[in-house]
């Protein structure tokens, strides 16, 4: 059985408040009504929530083509917004984009438009097959492309806003064709099915398998920039955030945002950036890191402006030439310049070498200046002692200088000073032997620890006499401040990046990038995982009697474990199901929810009371530590409200 084909118009599509909503008048072309026996059917090639298209044979020119017809029937809307994509995609005359051939009616009034046939892969399946960086790298090609046909489509004043690798399609040829411009916005002949609220008053997409927080929201999340994940208008740069968002995922194998649910990875993007992808791909080119980050920077003025900016960094990567969004080193510079003349450098050594050839035939001229040479030297011998010496002085200056600031930092600089091949006069000795007694005197280091890696958390036991140190490879350490001995606790699947020791500090409590929570008994002992939450942990809380840990995550609602009770499983600190959460410190029966993207409200036992709400995202929650104010913020004011409950308070804005 042949496998269904390929859905490469998956997007997604706002709800409509209601199912029997009218649609939106939209004016567009005439479509004429056109022979239906000159296209010959011979099957589907793919499907979408919009339309479907079929491989069909066109007798009149004797070529397979693409036939698109209309899946929903009967509403002006959807028909409006067919045939506003066959228009757009007609009048985009570019190698990237596929071209139209004509658009007609059947005569049963159904609009339709046939394309070239384009055969190939979408650019999803090939992002998947790579399992090395260098085999990563070789998609770049396809990713300039996609960039260079957005460009154009930008100097036509035409913006995708769905563009994600299976809207790309690579042909049997290596060609490079962006497909679905369905949702496109055409900002040089505006319609009214261009407004996000029009869309929405069309059927939702069936299939797309995705849905949408506000009626507002049109794209794909995983790809979506931040303003249009918001419903705010977008202009170009949102399209270059997108193809941004689809080079990290080509890079790195994964989406920048991805996440179990539509509405969680919509969170996500409203959140905050993605992993940095030097992070995620630690053998990435700098320079090409470079290049994601700009353009999915937060701020839509911080990216590149359009396409053919984007495509023309990515193509000086490409070729070795200097990236304009890169900062570079001068030696990095010398390096790019050789790279890019090797014949010059070449030309430079083969030179070397011939007067190199040359020099031995002065070799009878060198001897007879040896004399000279000897004399030559020994002055400069001379002259590097009084160097040395005046060097010495300067090391012996900068250790008294550092005396009263850093005892340890001076002692390092007389061993500096001591380091020298020259053996010290008597009046620097002198110096030396002061410098050391009065650092002493003041106070010196007696340890100093070296993990070798980043230090992400650390924390005192409460006598002070021990040390424990969560390190970036993973492992946790505790230091002896007494004796400068050095214990491994154990080592994380995933970086420690939180740390917490109880009051009698026997038990120390870690939390990883995967949202793994570990208990470790710091005298000795087997690892005990608490919880396994699956998203980054904010914040570890214990209570006052150290018997329950509370664990607030970035999504979700905050849970409690029990330390006193292996075999307790976590309970969840208020309703599962909502957006984000916060819980005083001081009392944790004082709860407040997110509810909705913009809802806020506080937890009465299994139910929730509303609080407030404000007309944008809710990206950061929190509670006071006694629970009697609550304090909201949406990315552009401040809130905040009484726990009792009151109005919504508007403190700063930025």
């Amino acid at each position: 059985m042949a496998p269904p084909p390929l859905d490469r118009t998956e997007t997604l599509s706002p709800r409509t408040s209601s199912p029997e909503s009218a649609p939106v008048p939209v004016t567009t072309a005439p479509a004429l009504v056109d022979d239906p026996e000159r296209y010959e059917q011979i099957g589907e090639h793919a499907r979408g929530g919009l339309g479907r298209i079929v491989r069909a044979v066109d007798k009149r020119l004797g070529r397979t083509v693409a036939v698109k017809e209309l899946l929903r029937r009967n509403d002006a809307t959807n028909e409006a917004r067919f045939m506003r994509e066959a228009l757009i995609t007609a009048r985009l005359e570019h190698p990237g984009i596929v071209p139209v051939h004509e658009a007609g009616r059947w005569p049963s009034g159904e609009p339709y438009y046939v394309m070239k046939l384009v055969e190939g892969r979408t650019l999803k399946e090939l992002i998947a097959e790579p399992r090395v960086l260098r085999e990563r790298l070789a998609l770049l090609p396809h990713v300039i492309a996609v960039a260079d046909a957005v460009g154009y489509a930008h100097s036509e004043g035409v913006i995708h806003r769905d563009l994600k690798p299976s809207n790309v399609v690579v042909g049997e040829f290596g060609e490079t064709i962006v497909v679905d411009w369905g949702l496109a916005r055409d900002r040089k002949h505006p319609c009214a099915i261009d407004d996000d609220h029009a869309l929405a008053a069309g059927s939702p997409i069936a299939g797309s398998g995705v849905s949408t927080v506000s009626g507002k929201v049109v794209g794909t999340p995983a790809y979506m920039a931040p303003e249009q994940a918001r419903g705010d208008l977008v202009d170009e740069r949102a399209d270059v955030y997108a193809i941004g968002a689809l080079l990290y995922e080509m890079l790195s194998g994964i989406a920048p945002h991805a996440d179990a649910t539509p509405q969680a990875t919509l969170d996500r993007v409203l959140a905050g950036p993605p992993r940095p992808l030097c992070e995620t791909v630690p053998a990435i080119p700098g320079e090409l890191a470079t290049i994601v980050g700009k353009a999915m920077a937060r701020d839509p003025e911080a990216r590149y402006a359009n396409g053919t900016a984007l495509a023309e960094d990515l193509r000086r990567f490409q070729t070795g030439k200097l990236v304009r969004a890169h900062s570079y080193t001068a030696l990095s510079r010398l390096r790019k310049k050789l790279s890019r003349h090797r014949g010059v450098a070449l030309v430079a050594v083969a030179s070397a070498v011939a007067l190199g050839a040359i020099g031995v035939t002065s070799f009878r001229r060198v001897v007879a200046e040896r004399n000279i040479a000897r004399v030559e030297r020994q002055r400069t011998e001379d002259a590097l002692s009084n160097t040395e010496q005046r060097k010495r002085a300067l090391v012996l200056l900068q250790a008294e200088t550092s005396l009263r600031k850093d005892p340890t930092a001076a002692l390092a600089w007389l061993k500096l000073a001591l380091g020298s091949s020259t053996i010290p006069s008597e009046a620097d000795r002198a110096k030396i032997v002061d410098v050391v007694d009065e650092a002493v005197a003041l106070g010196v280091a007696r340890h100093v620890f070296r993990p070798g890696d980043w230090v992400f958390d650390a924390a005192f036991s409460p006598d002070g006499a021990t040390l424990i140190a969560a390190v970036r490879d993973g492992t946790l350490r505790s230091y002896d401040l007494r004796t400068g001995f050095e214990t491994t606790l154990g080592r994380t699947n995933a970086p420690p990046e939180l740390l917490l020791l109880t009051s009698d500090g026997k038990l120390a409590i870690t939390s990883s990038q995967m949202g793994q929570v570990t208990a470790w008994p710091v005298t000795g002992g087997d690892p005990r995982t608490l919880a396994d939450t699956g998203h980054l942990i904010k914040r570890l809380r214990l209570s006052p009697d150290d018997k329950r840990l509370r664990i607030d995550s970035e999504a979700g609602t905050p849970i409690i474990v029990a330390l006193d009770d292996p075999t307790a499983s976590p309970t969840p600190c208020g309703p599962k199901t909502t957006l984000r959460s916060a819980v005083a410190d001081d009392d944790w029966t004082k709860q407040v929810v997110m509810t909705a993207w913009n809802q806020l409200a506080v937890v009465k036992g299994e139910t929730t009371v509303p609080l407030g709400q404000v007309d944008k995202a809710i990206t950061h929650v929190g509670l006071s530590p006694l629970g009697d104010v609550v304090e909201a913020h949406d990315g552009a004011t401040l809130w905040s409200v009484p726990f009792a409950g009151g109005a919504m308070k508007a403190l700063a804005k930025y």
